[in-house]
């Protein structure tokens, strides 16, 4: 928290404290004469860049209620600063506070005017102020400040009389009504002796009644709370010397029960509320303040100087943090990389006395290497047969009578290869033989054949099957082997071609037979080619 200087002004003198950390220090009370003004002078030099809160606790403040039609915010500031230059023509220091609407009618806005009629109270000071270079946060009220002390003592009274003793002050009374001021008197005093504290506050309160029961502010049926702060050895007294007013609720507050409240440490010994209000204003000061737009420049140079410093302190502590990140990452990447460079060393010391062990061979490392990728790469891209096999499988349920003699299964990138094989032996038993001339088979190409395809696109099947038991009826056995083809066929990817019949029909083939009443042949072979597309990877 950056370092504050606290003004606390009356009409009879003035007191500075230096607020820093949540801490009162350096308290020095000025008179308010020339010579005052030299001692203020040499006392702010000492201290010139902090910014100064001044808070006045002054007779000349008045206080006026009224209620403006309800608008739009810059509708409502045009009117209320209107009134205000109505009201209080001859002062800079005047203030307008919106304080919520009517509960009925209308529904007007509730305002209230408040200024400092004396304006040479003050200006010198705040002139002196900006002279001396030190920045004006504001002019503020007590009677306004207040308000903040009534919700800290929890007082939810409707009708609500705070009343505090301000040594060189006086005596301030503050009404409140549903928890917002609406009026405030101070009775100037020096100093008031603890015995006749009691009788003068009674007097005071009976006159400030007075007046405001003139002004109708409740009816006979309402009462006003009367909250008198003080010191608890003062609170028999204060008590004993109520006034005799029915619509009176008098209560003691202790003093050092609202200093424990707003995190004032000091042992307070007497009724004085001034540290009260100089620890408000140090935690916080109200919204509202008197001060004008250029007597303020000052702190608005100085907040946009401390955003500057607080970004460059941060940009500075970015910038250390983040350099030292990457000089810790660049640490922990320069160990990894000689962690790394040590195995490597260590497993070419290992090659190395591997090689030397193992026996000389007449082939080269490159040919070696070059078998070792090309096996890599067959091994990758040749699958196996379980495929085609199973597809094969599932249609053969359909056809009991059918029976495999062997399949030829090979992998090629083309479709119009056919794999080579032997047919099965145990023909001559057909009573129908024909005969032609065969086409030699066309082979797979060899892995070698294309050195950059190794992935093959196509598996080949021939399937040499017999159907069994056969009765010689040639026409049922064609009809089973085209519909033994069409299931083939119905295989994803799969293409189907009858390479031979039990017999060929065909122009180019020459038939003959024997009679049927020798031994029938028990079975009729056939063979068909089975491709079924790779899917690609």
């Amino acid at each position: 928290m950056f370092t504050k200087r606290l003004l606390f002004l009356t009409n009879h003198r003035l007191v500075s404290i230096v607020w820093k950390r949540g801490r009162a220090s350096d308290c020095q009370i000025f008179a308010l004469n020339e010579e005052g003004r030299l001692a203020f002078a040499r006392h702010v030099q000492a201290l010139p860049g902090a910014p100064a809160y001044l808070l006045t606790e002054l007779v000349e403040e008045d206080f006026r209620s009224d209620a403006i039609p309800h608008v739009i915010r810059r509708d409502r500031r045009a009117i209320v600063d209107r009134r205000l230059s109505q009201m209080y023509r001859a002062t800079p220091y005047r203030l307008g506070i919106v304080q919520g609407r009517e509960l009925d009618g209308r529904r007007d806005d509730r305002v209230l005017y408040t200024a400092i009629t004396n304006p040479e109270l003050v200006k010198p000071w705040v002139d002196l102020l900006i002279e001396l270079g030190a920045p004006v946060a504001g002019v503020y009220s007590a009677p306004l400040l207040s308000a903040e002390l009534l919700k800290v003592l929890r007082i939810t009274a409707e009708h609500a009389l705070l009343v505090s003793v301000e040594t060189g002050g006086g005596l301030r009374q503050s009404y409140f009504n549903r928890g917002g001021i609406k009026f405030s008197r101070l009775t100037p005093v020096s100093e008031i002796g603890r015995a006749e504290l009691p009788d003068f506050i009674a007097d005071e309160v009976s006159k400030t009644w007075q007046y405001l029961d003139s002004l109708r502010y409740f009816t006979r049926a309402e009462a006003l709370g009367v909250f008198i702060l003080a010191h608890p050895a003062d609170h028999a007294g204060i008590l004993a010397s109520r006034p005799p007013i029915t619509q009176l609720q008098y209560n003691a507050v202790s003093i050092r029960d609202a200093a424990r409240r707003i995190g004032l440490e000091d042992n307070l010994t007497d009724s004085d509320a001034t540290p009260i209000f100089i620890h408000l204003l140090g935690k916080g000061p109200p919204r509202g303040q008197f001060a004008t737009h250029e007597e303020t420049h000052g702190m608005r140079v100085w907040k946009s100087r401390t955003g500057l410093y607080a970004a460059s302190a941060l940009l500075v502590l970015s910038s250390v943090a983040w350099s030292g990140f990457t000089a810790y990452r660049s640490a922990s990447l320069e160990r990894q990389i000689e962690h790394i460079e040590t195995q490597a060393k260590v497993a070419a010391q290992q090659h190395q006395a591997a090689v030397k062990e193992l026996p000389s061979s007449s082939l080269s490392p490159a040919v070696m290497r070059d078998s070792v990728t090309l096996y890599d790469a067959l091994t990758h891209s040749s699958p196996s047969p379980t495929r085609t096999l199973f597809a094969l499988s599932q249609v053969l349920e359909g056809f009991p009578d059918i029976r495999i003699d062997q399949i030829a299964w090979v992998l090629s990138n083309d479709p119009n290869a056919t794999p080579s094989y032997t047919p099965a032996a145990g023909t001559d038993d057909a009573l129908v033989r024909s005969g032609r001339i065969d086409v030699p088979a066309t082979p797979a190409e060899a892995p070698g054949d294309k050195a950059t395809e190794l992935a093959y696109t196509y598996q080949i099947a021939v399937v040499e099957a017999a159907i069994q038991p056969f009765n010689g009826d040639y026409r049922a056995v064609f009809n089973e082997i085209d519909r033994f083809t069409q299931a083939l066929k119905s295989l994803p990817g799969g293409q189907v071609r009858i390479l031979s019949r039990p017999v060929e029909l065909g122009s180019n083939v020459t038939l003959s037979g024997r009679s049927a009443t020798s031994t029938g042949a028990t079975q009729a072979r056939f063979a068909v080619k089975l491709t079924m597309a790779l899917a690609k990877p």
